[in-house]
């Protein structure tokens, strides 16, 4: 009985704690929606404050702000070192927004030493947060070779991750190299039906590749394409 009297009460303590913490995470978006509209009038130093007090609540966004703030130099000194940190704690609670920056100054050396992979593991972190660009935007630069060797697999291994995302900038890129046979082997069917998803997300680029494709392909690749393009629908 004292066993049980002990497990009903931690119950009704943690049923108790409910509403308190709906209402700390209430309270937190009020923090964030006075700091928005302290920034709006140019309030800068007010508007960091109470981000700060956000973020330290845990408001992945807030966290976000800060480190703007201070990469921008609003509301205080412009201090590099001190944006890198706040982004870090910002993408460490989930915000894709935070690993995307930091993959951007590892990439230009800004507050931090110059790394290209490092700059590609805040993409892929990114990506991994929801961020489908940051999987196209890392995947070009694998393309393109723009950073270190190319690595034509490599950027369709990221286009890949980004399709599955809907990116359409990721779709159109494994159309080209589906229909070029660049980094994948080479495949007319896989070709249209990436062209073809991108088309629908309202892709320009798609289109027209698609468009020079259509007369090109054989009834069957066309066949297997639309196969291919059902399987994305259900995604």
């Amino acid at each position: 009985r004292v066993r049980m009297r002990q497990l009903l009460t931690g119950i009704f303590f943690v049923l108790g704690m409910f509403p308190l913490l709906a209402s700390c995470a209430e309270d937190t978006d009020k923090l964030v929606d006075q700091a928005q509209a302290a920034y709006a009038a140019k309030k800068y130093p007010t508007a960091l404050q109470i981000y700060k007090v956000a973020g330290m609540r845990g408001h992945a966004i807030a966290l976000f702000q800060v480190g703007a703030m201070y990469e921008r130099g609003e509301g205080t000194k412009a201090d590099l070192t001190e944006a890198v940190r706040w982004y870090e704690l910002s993408a460490n609670s989930g915000a894709a927004a935070g690993a995307k920056r930091l993959a951007n100054m590892y990439l230009d050396g800004d507050g931090v030493q110059k790394s290209f992979p490092r700059a590609a593991a805040q993409y892929i972190r990114a990506g991994g947060l929801g961020d489908s660009n940051s999987y196209f935007l890392l995947g070009q630069m694998y393309w393109m070779g723009s950073h270190e060797s190319r690595d034509a697999p490599k950027a369709a291994e990221l286009f890949l991750k980004g399709a599955r995302m809907n990116n359409s900038g990721s779709l159109t890129a494994l159309g080209i190299m589906y229909r070029l046979g660049d980094g994948v082997a080479k495949d007319d069917a896989k070709a249209y039906a990436y062209f073809k998803r991108a088309s629908e997300l309202g892709d320009p680029a798609a289109s027209q590749n698609l468009e020079k494709l259509v007369g090109l392909l054989s009834e069957t690749d066309k066949r297997v394409g639309e196969a291919i393009l059902q399987g994305f629908n259900r995604l």
